[in-house]
Parts: structure tokens; C-alpha cells; sequence
């Protein structure tokens, strides 16, 4: 993999890098030596990559706090926000009423003010 990103341009950083066993098998089985540019790769139980974070027993348990995290960001950033123009609010808009989608379980296609009477949740420009 080394040779391969030196060729490409790339480089790996050995001290960011970590390595993750994906199993679900309850038994103690040794972990592979994994080299990355001649250093040993320190294996952990879980690892964000991207917004995601992965545990090595193929569980969602670390990402769910920082998940709820950000979702609570996005809340307060909607009231800081409020005084943006409006084709910068319709943008987050579309994040809240794709999370409406989500968690009412409706088609795309579903109407939004149908579905926030239905979920029981207000419009953004009134919660703002």
C-alpha cells in the first residue's frame, strides 16, 4: 500500500492510521501484524472515518453519542442562522425536512407541510 502511494502522490500518515478487526466472533483470536511504511499499525475498538464512526464488533454504539452531537449543533446553528439570507436558510431547510423524511418514515415524495402536521413538528422558519 506504501508503494502504491508513493507512486499516486499520496502519503499515509502511520500516526493517524489505525487499524480495526471487524468480528463478531466472541472467542480471543490474535489480531494480524499490519505494516504501513515499516511501522506497526496500533489496532482500536472503534475509528471515525468520515462523519461515521465504526466499532470493531459491527456495533453503532460510538457513533450514536457524537451523531446526537451534531444533530443538537444543527438545532442551535438554526437559531444562530436565522438572520442569513434567505437562499442560505432554504439550503439547511432541506437538511431539516430530509430528517423529518427519515424519521417519520415517509416517501420523498410525501408533501413537507403534510408530513410536519403529521409528525407533530413546526416549520423551520417558525422555529427560528
Amino acid at each position: 500500500m506504501s508503494r502504491w502511494a508513493n507512486i499516486n502522490g499520496f502519503c499515509f500518515s502511520t500516526s493517524k492510521s489505525v487499524a480495526i478487526h471487524f468480528c463478531r466472533n466472541r472467542g480471543v483470536h490474535p489480531d494480524p501484524n499490519l505494516n504501513l511504511a515499516n511501522r506497526r499499525l496500533l489496532y482500536g475498538e472503534a475509528t471515525r472515518y468520515l462523519v461515521l464512526v465504526f466499532h470493531n464488533r459491527l456495533t453503532w454504539d460510538p457513533h450514536f453519542p457524537s451523531f446526537k452531537a451534531s444533530c443538537r449543533k444543527l438545532e442551535y446553528v438554526c437559531k444562530i442562522n436565522s438572520s442569513a439570507t434567505d437562499a442560505r436558510l432554504h439550503g439547511l431547510d432541506s437538511v431539516y425536512y430530509v430528517a423529518v423524511r427519515l424519521a417519520t418514515g415517509a416517501f420523498r415524495t410525501s408533501p413537507i407541510p403534510s408530513l410536519l402536521v403529521d409528525a407533530d413538528f413546526w416549520p423551520v422558519d417558525l422555529r427560528r
